[in-house]
């Protein structure tokens, strides 16, 4: 569910509709995290928003929890 919000926040934001990316953004920061998927989306919506620093970090947090995974 988390990722799906995610990918959604980055297609909205992408589509111009900021405040619905907002939306799904804060709701999907509600779900805890799951797995390494979780992650790599939620470093991708961060890049998309431009904070790139933030989705190095979420992507090296997730690697050093993970180091066998390919997605991070």
């Amino acid at each position: 569910r988390r990722a799906v919000l995610l990918q959604r926040a980055v297609l909205e934001r992408l589509a111009g509709r900021d405040d619905e990316a907002d939306r799904l953004r804060a709701e999907a920061a509600g779900i805890e995290p799951r797995s390494p998927g979780d992650r790599w989306h939620e470093a991708a919506e961060l890049a998309a928003r431009g904070l790139v620093r933030e989705a190095e970090r979420v992507l090296e947090d997730a690697a050093r929890a993970d180091p066998g995974n390919p997605l991070v």
